[in-house]
């Protein structure tokens, strides 16, 4: 007696082509099992010899399946194990102030954005990172700046200590409701909310 899947090979090979009859065992049934990222994902019961139907590719949020194992077009008499897996993929950051791109980077699904600490531009001021997700989303975004223009280089004279100024650059005497840009006579500058 034979595998039935082994048949044609022994009924064709010498000594095995000279006996009278060649019985086959009956098939019997054995395991495909699919496991994705060292996880089981699937596990199938086929008949050995009956043809193999390869699984869908799978989806998850944030990467790429990066293919399967290889796999027989029939199941063997044997049981057998395919692996795939995924790969992270990276998505665009492009920073904005107003109409101006400050620059564009690729950030992996997941992980935390990096942020720029100024515009590099002189005369204006960064006050913040408007709407930033806590980790990379699975897709391209855009972030704006909360910045202010057009504030040159101090002159004080010797009573004036700081410049108050609102997010558009204008010039207050006195501290606004909302977000004030306070440059000091020292020519630093920080940011004051005021409710």
């Amino acid at each position: 007696m034979v595998p039935s899947s082994s048949y044609n090979q022994y009924s064709f090979t010498k000594p095995w082509y000279e006996f009278g009859s060649i019985r086959t065992l009956p098939k019997e049934f054995f395991i495909l099992k699919y496991i994705i990222d060292g996880k089981s994902d699937s596990e199938y019961h086929i008949l050995e010899g009956d043809g193999i139907i390869m699984e869908p590719h799978p989806t998850k949020e944030g990467y790429t399946f990066s293919g399967w194992s290889e796999i027989p077009e029939k199941m063997p008499s044997e049981d057998i194990i395919v692996n795939g897996s995924f790969t992270i993929n990276k998505y665009k950051v492009t920073f904005m102030y107003g109409d101006n791109e400050l620059k564009t980077i690729e950030v992996e699904y997941g992980a935390k954005i990096p942020l720029p600490e100024s515009l590099d531009k002189e005369g204006y001021t960064l006050i913040e990172w408007l709407d930033v997700p806590e980790t990379m989303p699975a897709r391209d975004i855009v972030i704006y700046a909360s910045y202010t223009d057009g504030i040159k280089k101090v002159r004080n004279s010797e009573n004036e200590k700081m410049r108050i100024y609102d997010l558009q650059g204008r010039r207050h005497t006195r501290m606004q409701r909302g977000v004030n840009i306070v440059r000091y006579s020292d020519e630093t500058t920080k940011r004051v909310m005021v409710k």
